[in-house]
């Protein structure tokens, strides 16, 4: 089984809520996620351009206060539409997301992120096993450093490869 990283949608969306949802004392503060767009750019993920767009989204995320060991949990629980769109030939995949994402920011740096569900997910080629751009359906746990590079990695359950489906026949 190849090992593959799993940095979904709702995961990168996730993270920027930690900045956005600032912590509070009396509990975790909740927001709705909005639809968002996002190009990534040929070589990035596949050999193509690859436009990524979250186009129904039902999901809460929930920013906890910060624990006594200095880490914080931004967690993601909902449904989105994702497509995703080989950019050069209009070549589309669309994926219905239903996920629990928890991220765990830890004191030292290092990031923990548990995804079950089903997923969208990109990794790039200085993550742990280099590009790709996934579907999976089971549970996957990545550890991250500060900058969001992947540098360890744990899956199971099934995995499709977008970049393949993606590609002109």
């Amino acid at each position: 089984m190849h090992r593959r990283q799993m940095l979904g949608a709702t995961m990168a969306i996730a993270l920027l809520a930690l900045s956005a949802a600032p912590a509070s004392a009396a509990g975790p503060e909740r927001y709705r996620l909005e639809p968002l767009s996002l190009d990534l750019p040929p070589g990035e993920v596949c050999d193509f351009g690859v436009h990524v767009a979250v186009t129904d989204a039902h999901s809460t995320v929930m920013t906890f206060p910060v624990d006594r060991n200095g880490d914080q949990l931004v967690q993601t629980v909902g449904q989105e539409t994702v497509v995703v769109t080989n950019v050069d030939d209009g070549i589309s995949v669309t994926v219905q997301e239903g996920v629990r994402i928890a991220n765990v920011f830890h004191a030292n740096g290092l990031i923990d992120t548990y995804v079950s569900g089903i997923a969208v997910g990109w990794y790039f080629a200085t993550d742990l096993g280099g590009r790709a751009l996934i579907a999976v359906v089971g549970r996957v746990h990545d550890t991250l450093t500060a900058s969001f590079t992947v540098i360890g990695h744990e899956a199971s359950g099934r995995r499709w490869d977008l970049c393949a489906a993606l590609a002109p026949a």
